[in-house]
């Protein structure tokens, strides 16, 4: 069975296509492939509905879609969140927020899945119960090559963690996070932030600014298992551990793989399960010993015996 598990970057309703950003694709041959489609691929998939939440693992794998024109592949449906105050949704981050707590062994707790579009998740019981998207990653890329506090960080530039702490310190600053963005510009021009740090300065803004934001949102926040690559990991483990927030790092593909798989074999178990169901039953024989003459078949198929016949 093949699997397509998508995040998608295009989730208006009246798309009747969706382009996805993240996947990967198991198909059952003799020699396992494991696809990964990046965020730019572009590909064209069908739509899967999304769940309402709560919702849990077997959720996602009872309501898998067939993607149309491709022979056993499936699309694992998302989530959505949709109340007066606050509607999202997601599409490929909840199966991993799933594994990483699978490897972890354990049903509940938080999840941090930094990208472009980071997504903190809550999950109670086996069930996800809340999740928050931010649009970290995304707005990082405007404000650096398409405003004037980037203009400095145009170039690439190697990762500057006493800068990114710099721009971390300055969440919940008087002004707001529009203000501390700006100070990259003004840093830059009279407070000695040199060209090669207005990167890392502004990704500790705004990297800073999301941990603050969720720590106000939930309180109780003190641990998290953060979902993601090496070197997104690096960066928001500074910023969770100067928020107080003990953090438990999990790999994503890791995370990825160890739900994907659990979810194609509760839906290959369903398939095994419906196809005996339809099965035809098998016709009953005449006799329960064909081989015998019908004289000496048992039973109502016994062939009387013959006038004159001497019974013994």
């Amino acid at each position: 069975t093949g699997w397509l598990p998508l995040a998608r970057n295009l989730d208006s309703p009246e798309r009747h296509r969706v382009w996805s950003s993240l996947g990967f694709l198991f198909m059952e041959t003799a020699t396992t492939g494991i696809y990964t489609l990046s965020l730019h691929d572009a590909l064209p998939i069908f739509e899967a509905p999304q769940l309402e939440l709560p919702a849990t693992a077997a959720d996602l794998a009872d309501n898998v879609v067939a993607a149309p024109g491709l022979d056993n592949v499936w699309i694992v449906p998302g989530v959505k969140q949709v109340t007066p105050e606050h509607v999202d949704v997601m599409r490929g981050e909840e199966v991993q927020a799933f594994g990483a707590l699978a490897l972890a062994g354990v049903d509940s707790g938080d999840c941090c899945l930094p990208g472009t579009h980071s997504k903190w998740a809550r999950l109670d019981g086996g069930r996800m119960t809340e999740f928050t998207t931010v649009m970290t990653g995304e707005l990082y890329h405007a404000v650096r090559f398409h405003a004037l506090p980037g203009e400095p960080a145009r170039d690439e530039a190697p990762f500057d963690e006493s800068a990114f702490r710099l721009g971390v310190s300055r969440a919940g600053c008087p002004g707001g996070v529009m203000h501390a963005l700006f100070e990259a510009r003004s840093r830059h021009l009279y407070a000695g932030l040199e060209a090669g740090q207005v990167g890392s300065f502004l990704s500790g803004v705004l990297i800073g600014e999301e941990v603050y934001a969720m720590r106000q949102a939930r309180p109780g926040l003190d641990t998290v298992r953060l979902v993601g690559a090496d070197s997104l990991r690096e960066s928001y483990t500074i910023a969770l551990e100067a928020a107080g927030i003990r953090v438990e790092a999990v790999d994503s593909d890791r995370a990825t793989l160890a739900r994907v798989m659990a979810v194609a074999a509760r839906h290959a178990g369903r398939e095994r399960r419906a196809r005996t169901r339809q099965r035809p039953p098998m016709p009953r024989s005449r006799s329960l010993r064909p081989h015998l003459s019908d004289a000496a078949a048992p039973g109502p198929h016994r062939r009387p015996a013959a006038r004159g016949a001497r019974r013994r």
